[in-house]
């Protein structure tokens, strides 16, 4: 942690602005004089630092390599872990995602993701809210699912991340359906994607 605080502090000194990303999530305090701490790169917008704005959005939302990766459905949220305890998602990814989900019971289906820690117990781990757009949320239930996501669509507020509370808004839900229609999203929709 130390090293992470001395670079920001070097930059400081250079009169830089300073954006940073932290390797783990929880170590986001070690960053407190950045100008700006992100959860992940995708959360960097240019145009807020007088640069040119990334031109591959489509529509509101980042085609990103796809994400893979199951749990337990439960109660809206799916718990991250596999059997051997460990953890599927790298540690940046954080957010709200989209993609396809294949449960037990067969089907794919449309799913918007948030992506953020939560506190359970005594450790601090992923917090991962589901929302399945064209099917029956009950149906789901206590079931095992596998999930690919193929777009970002932002990131998550600070307070929301730090609190554990996440949440997936209307607009989100909007932003997915109408880009997983598109030929740039659509083609991990193959039972052989899972």
């Amino acid at each position: 942690m130390y090293i992470h605080r001395v670079g920001v502090q070097a930059a400081k000194a250079a009169k830089m602005k300073v954006v940073a990303v932290p390797s783990l999530q929880s170590n986001t305090h070690s960053y407190c004089d950045a100008d700006s701490v992100l959860n992940s790169l995708l959360e960097f917008q240019p145009e807020e630092w007088g640069l040119k704005p990334f031109d591959d959005w489509v529509n509101n939302a980042l085609p990103v390599d796809p994400i893979y990766f199951k749990g337990l459905y439960s109660d809206g949220f799916l718990l991250d872990s596999v059997d051997d305890g460990s953890n599927d998602l790298p540690n940046q990814v954080s957010g709200i995602y989209f993609g396809w989900t294949k449960a037990d019971g067969g089907g794919i289906f449309k799913v918007v993701t948030a992506i953020g820690l939560g506190c359970y117990s005594s450790a601090t781990r992923k917090k991962i809210q589901l929302c399945i757009i064209d099917g029956d949320t009950d149906q789901f239930r206590d079931q095992h699912m596998q999930l690919v996501l193929v777009g970002y669509i932002r990131g998550l507020s600070t307070k929301g991340n730090a609190s554990g509370d996440i949440e997936i808004l209307e607009q989100d839900k909007y932003i997915a359906v109408a880009s997983l229609d598109m030929p740039a999203f659509g083609q991990h929709t193959s039972m052989a994607s899972f």
